[in-house]
């Protein structure tokens, strides 16, 4: 049951993806920018690098980059 609210809630914040591109190495809360793994080009693609980091439990990465940055400073 905790997993299903946790999957729910991360696919929640998947509608809030910001798209970000890899042109230069952006750092947030110390993690690099990893454009090629997780591809934010379309909304198909961000949507997809979400359930990648999730299914690689790589929630670090996917709050610093794959979720709106405005949502996660307000929160951190």
């Amino acid at each position: 049951m905790r997993t299903a609210v946790t999957v729910m809630v991360l696919l929640a914040l998947a509608a809030s993806v910001d798209g970000q591109t890899g042109d230069k190495d952006t750092r947030r809360f110390g993690i690099g920018l990893d454009a090629k793994k997780y591809p934010q080009n379309t909304a198909k693609d961000a949507l997809g690098s979400v359930l990648k980091a999730v299914g690689e439990k790589h929630f670090d990465y996917l709050l610093a980059h794959l979720v709106d940055p405005a949502f996660v400073d307000e929160r951190v």
